[in-house]
């Protein structure tokens, strides 16, 4: 689940189904690839993510 305050998105983990994240209007990072192009971002895994509204 992901809570949006201002230019900030947090999320949650949630096993094990995974995060699922829909990414339009956000720069997201997670081990060093650039996600910012994908529609959506799904791992199993946890942080680090880093995630900075556009």
């Amino acid at each position: 689940a992901e809570s949006v305050s201002g230019e900030s998105l947090r999320l949650s983990w949630e096993s094990p189904s995974g995060l699922e994240v829909p990414l339009k209007g956000y720069r997201v990072f997670y081990q060093h690839e650039d996600y910012s192009e994908a529609s959506s971002f799904r791992t199993l895994e946890g942080p680090p993510v880093n995630i900075s509204h556009l």
